[in-house]
């Protein structure tokens, strides 16, 4: 069996020598395949129940009930008013009853199948039946329930209503020793396996308590490393404790082959096979009955090793293996083919695939509009100044009755599956850029952007197919919108891309939490009230503010989600959009947005952000001003106007100037294309609108830098001087450019 060595320098005073054991392999061992993928609010333990069902306990402090698909099925709270304390472990038995352990709460809940409180037990302390911060549960097939605990250190064994039968616990120091256990399950033979987190390797143990062996590394094997430096030497790879993470996938797997190392879940399969998952590693590792390594796969592509990424593992009785992730990911390994499309047909219908498969196959050279299947639509506007229309993508809306954001998340999972499947890759940015409901996907010679729409119209999904060529084109001086040739992004890709840097710097938990990806609400709203404590400046507590509401807007509707009283005070407010569905729509932002033009420079970011939602954050997009609610350029003139006249040297006078050159621009063309006597009447100070964007233009010409944008602006010049319809109506919802 080979070895690798690794030289750990403990802050230049000593050299410690580990060997870490990277088992070999098994010929035998078939790797399973990813089959299906979807995703739950944060996920702290897994459980699988009968007929493919599965229950996860989220960050949201719940107990959530999934379909064989990953379908949201149902989802319930503590018995206890004050709420779940933490739950660490889950389980179901053979009757369905569901149970949970809580770290804090020292306690065990049983529940039916539906949530419906069966019974509770336990309270804190070192004698018998009572618990110390138990970190899992199992049932036995006699209904017997096992919990261990990292505070006593031990395995407690209690009949189904919670009766105290026995306990035992290894000597400290001893093979039998339990550390910090993480994981418990127990196999059809009765033998009772337990994972440590801190120690490594597995404890199997009768049913009764008597120790049976371990695998993995012994007492002194493999420490926890959570953070390294990395150089290459003859020698090999050599591991800094301590310092800043440079981590290298060599050094990953040298450091997560080693068996069992720091595991967070296992399960047994019906044949004996042991499967234990490394949460801080995201790998998979099987064992035979007589813990005979054969082999193992990684959850990630490039090994992730960040410490606090686990979650847990079950098996489902049909030999899949589902491995749920901290950030709430639900992955399921098997041997049978895909579910992903049964999955889209499922939740999005059943003549879903028929029509996908049309639209991504249909020609670019059929009639303008065909609606005979999937409803599709091309989508046509004008790039520069050209007469002709420009066939810019195809789009296809499917109508989602009744979908709720979780469903929105789980038909997103199945899609990208799906899209893979055809040659589509997904467009990945950082965790931390992954926070909206627009999905990119790119094959084929272009790409797709999948776009989940609730509010207050039905429910739906927008596919848009667009050409790859089109992509260059838009970032050239052809462009009508000049937003995209601007350099100061507003969308939410763009905004996190300065927030998480600077993020970084000044508030690093926030950073490490958004760029996990496992920020919850009540960890938002903490990060919130810090801000506003004595000697915060303004520009740091407004990074904050800013922070919190593009995450919020971010997330569309959510479900009993209500922002409530002390969100309230802080001037985010949420609105009900149908049902028991809230959102919130950007309200601090006009809180922000009253310092802009001095030297805060989240003020400037938001006052921006202001102008692209047309200063409407009550989620009923009605523009200040406008008669219809898709005339945004109304309010972007009015404070457009305002802000310039009042900070002539600010900043960011040349991006506001932009956005109100487009806006009345927007208006202008809309003039020059409305008939006489419509309503409303576009005709009515079409001239002064075309006056002041050309005004606003010629000021712009002299600040830009960029000759891409030098060649787009003096190109809007010479049309307006012409009195040439540009078609450009960007401030217009359903204009094209």
């Amino acid at each position: 069996m080979p070895t690798n060595s690794i030289r750990v320098a403990s802050t230049g005073v000593c050299l410690l020598l580990l060997c870490l054991s990277r088992p070999a392999q098994s010929s035998e061992f078939k790797q399973p395949h990813l089959i299906l993928e979807w995703s739950s609010y944060g996920a702290t333990a897994f459980a699988m129940g009968p007929r493919g069902t599965s229950f996860v306990a989220t960050f949201a402090g719940t107990i959530a009930k999934y379909s064989q698909d990953g379908g949201f099925l149902t989802d319930w709270k503590s018995h206890d008013p004050a709420g779940f304390r933490s739950i660490t472990g889950l389980t179901v038995s053979g009757s369905g009853l569901v149970y949970s352990c809580e770290y804090y709460g020292n306690r065990v809940q049983v529940f039916d199948s539906s949530g419906h409180f069966i019974r509770m037990w336990g309270e804190h302390g070192k004698g018998r039946g009572q618990l110390d911060r138990p970190t899992a549960i199992t049932v036995d097939g006699e209904g017997n329930v096992y919990v261990v605990e990292e505070g006593n250190h031990r395995v407690q064994k209690f009949t189904d209503r919670g009766r105290y039968l026995a306990s035992w616990a290894g000597p400290t120091g001893s093979a039998a020793y339990l550390e910090l256990p993480t994981a418990i399950t127990v196999g059809s033979d009765g033998r009772l396996f337990v994972t440590d987190f801190s120690a490594g390797g597995v404890r199997v143990f009768s049913k009764d308590g008597h120790f049976l062996g371990r695998w993995g590394p012994g007492p002194g094997g493999v420490p926890p490393i959570r953070s390294v430096t990395t150089t290459r030497d003859k020698q090999g790879v050599t591991a800094g404790m301590g310092l800043t993470p440079e981590l290298t996938p060599e050094l990953a797997r040298t450091l997560c082959d080693s068996t069992t190392h720091q595991a967070s879940g296992v399960a047994v399969d019906p044949s004996g096979n042991v499967f234990v998952f490394s949460g801080v590693c995201q790998r998979v590792q099987k064992y035979a009955p007589n813990g005979l390594f054969l082999g193992g796969w990684w959850i990630d592509k490039v090994p992730a090793y960040v410490e606090g990424r686990g979650a847990d593992l079950a098996l489902a009785t049909t030999g899949d293996i589902y491995v749920a992730q901290m950030n709430g990911h639900v992955r399921v390994f098997g041997y049978g083919p895909s579910r992903y499309e049964s999955a889209l047909s499922k939740r999005a219908g059943l003549g879903v695939m028929a029509d996908l498969n049309r639209f991504l196959t249909v020609p670019w050279t059929i009639s303008p509009v065909d609606r005979s299947g999937g409803h599709f639509q091309y989508v046509s506007g004008y790039v520069g100044f050209d007469v002709q229309p420009l066939r810019q993508a195809i789009r296809w809306e499917i109508p989602l009755p009744h979908a709720t954001r979780s469903d929105f998340r789980q038909i997103d999972w199945a899609l990208r599956g799906v899209l893979k499947s055809r040659g589509f890759s997904t467009q990945v940015p950082p965790e931390s850029l992954r926070l909206g409901i627009t999905t990119l996907f790119e094959g084929r010679g272009g790409r797709l952007r999948a776009t989940y729409r609730g509010g207050q119209a039905a429910p739906r999904l927008v596919l848009e197919r667009r050409p790859a060529a089109l992509d260059s084109m838009t970032t050239t001086a052809e462009t009508c919108d000049l937003r995209v040739l601007e350099g100061s992004p507003t969308g939410d890709p763009g905004i996190w891309s300065l927030l998480i840097p600077t993020l970084r710097t000044r508030w690093p938990r926030l950073e490490r939490l958004m760029s996990s990806g496992t920020v919850s609400t009540p960890e938002m709203l903490e990060a919130v009230r810090e801000a506003h404590r004595p000697g915060v400046s303004e520009p740091d507590r407004d990074l904050v503010l800013l922070t919190a509401d593009t995450w919020l807007r971010s997330r569309g509707s959510t479900a009993r989600d209500e922002l409530g009283p002390e969100w309230n005070r802080y001037e985010f407010a949420s609105v009900r959009e149908y049902g028991d569905a809230f959102a919130y729509c950007g309200s601090v932002l006009k809180r922000l947005a009253l310092r802009a033009g001095g030297e805060d420079p989240w003020a400037d970011r938001a006052l921006l952000v202001l102008l692209e939602l047309g200063w409407s954050t009550d989620c009923t997009d009605t523009y200040e001003g406008a008669v219809f609610s898709n005339e945004i350029f109304v309010p972007v003139v009015k404070h457009g106007e305002e802000f310039l006249r009042a900070h002539p040297g600010a900043r960011i006078w040349a991006s506001v100037a932009l956005r109100t050159a487009l806006a009345h621009e927007t208006a202008w063309s809309l003039g020059m294309e409305a008939p006489p006597d419509d309503f409303p009447d576009y005709r009515k100070g079409m001239k002064e609108h075309r006056q002041r964007a050309l005004e606003l233009y010629r000021k712009l010409l002299p600040r830009t830098h960029d000759p891409r944008m030098e060649r787009a602006v003096r190109r809007k010049i010479r049309a307006l001087e012409r009195n040439q319809d540009t078609k450009c109506q960007v401030y217009y919802i359903t204009g094209e450019c």
